[in-house]
């Protein structure tokens, strides 16, 4: 099955650093020439865990046996539902205070991508609070998103 997230992207190599898309490469290049230590894609996120249901249920599926798409009871476990940001990076406060910085850049979503974002921003409030999340479409958008770091420690969340 075709990876719908990068679909029309073109895929670069900058700084030893193979990128699915122009933006991710300018991206980076601007939070570099800005001071950050952006990671691309090192950091990934487990937002949930497979389980079995107890629930039958009955439907097309693969089977893993036969190879195939078949109809009728699904007793496979489904797969976890893990994310895996393009930027991550910290950043002190003058109180002294790490706070995680994502940044996720999107050229077309696919159709997986505003439920997995819905899971990740609740992940981030229960398990790290002190971080902030940015998704930029443009260059322009990721400027104002750096302005807005710099300025992290003025946020009325992080006093």
């Amino acid at each position: 099955m075709e990876n719908k997230k990068v679909k029309g992207a073109t895929p670069l190599k900058y700084d030893n650093i193979q990128f699915k898309s122009k933006l991710e490469v300018e991206s980076y290049k601007i939070l570099k020439s800005e001071g950050f230590k952006p990671e691309y894609e090192q950091y990934a996120f487990h937002l949930w865990e497979g389980k079995k249901f107890a629930v039958p249920c009955y439907d097309m599926h693969k089977d893993r046996k036969l190879h195939k798409n078949v109809w009728g009871r699904n007793d496979y476990k489904p797969v976890d539902i893990r994310y895996k940001p393009d930027f991550v990076f910290f950043v002190d406060t003058p109180e002294e205070v790490r706070t995680m910085v994502v940044v996720e850049c999107k050229g077309y979503q696919n159709d997986r991508y505003p439920y997995v974002k819905k899971l990740f921003l609740s992940y981030l409030e229960k398990n790290v609070p002190q971080s902030i999340f940015f998704e930029v479409h443009n260059q322009k958008q990721l400027k104002a998103a750096v302005e807005v770091i710099k300025n992290i420690s003025n946020e009325e969340k992080f006093k």
